[in-house]
């Protein structure tokens, strides 16, 4: 570990010890890289909505995409606040109803991957690609669980999209344990400008 990271673990835990000494236990801690400049806020536990909650993700293949670049697609509803986000586009696209703060969170099994091969799960954002959710080489099982959460800030009507990728064909799996595996959630924290 380089000298900067350290210094910046070491402010990491005196912050937390401070903060614990304050009493704000019940709060999330989340890291924002804007601008160039990395942020921390604070964010009661109590202030989540849940906007969407989807299983049963599969892979959704429709033109220009085929089986090495493709969609997830969302089949089945748990939770689906309209007021918050809707799905269009084959059940591919999220729409954001309401502009804020936003956890995405993603679970993936993807299988049939071929070795010594990089595979990328890309978050697009209006239709371009904006960041890796991510981004891999399989190592020699047939099979990737990929668990991701990302805090990401949303305009009302901006819409996300899941986008899979690699040189050579592959899926989500959708059978047994793998199909529990794949899920999708979108939780509202709160309102305030980037």
């Amino acid at each position: 570990m380089d000298e900067g990271n350290k210094n910046t673990a070491t402010l990491a835990i005196i912050a937390l010890i401070a903060i614990a000494g304050l009493g704000l236990g019940g709060y999330s801690f989340y890291q924002l890289q804007t601008e160039g400049q990395l942020q921390v806020i604070l964010i009661p536990l109590e202030s989540s909505i849940a906007a969407g909650v989807w299983t049963d993700l599969n892979t959704t293949i429709f033109s220009p995409y085929n089986s090495t670049d493709w969609l997830v697609g969302a089949h089945s509803s748990q939770i689906l606040r309209s007021n918050f986000v809707s799905l269009s586009n084959n059940n591919t696209r999220f729409t954001i109803q309401q502009a804020g703060w936003y956890i995405v969170q993603l679970s993936l099994a993807l299988v049939n991957l071929t070795a010594n091969e990089e595979y990328n799960i890309d978050f697009k954002r209006n239709n371009a690609t904006e960041f890796h959710l991510d981004k891999f080489n399989s190592t020699g099982p047939d099979y990737y669980l990929a668990n991701i959460q990302r805090f990401v800030y949303f305009n009302s009507s901006d819409y996300f999209e899941i986008n899979c990728k690699s040189n050579t064909s592959f899926n989500i799996g959708i059978t047994g344990l793998y199909k529990a595996y794949n899920q999708l959630s979108l939780e509202y924290k709160f309102f305030l400008l980037p």
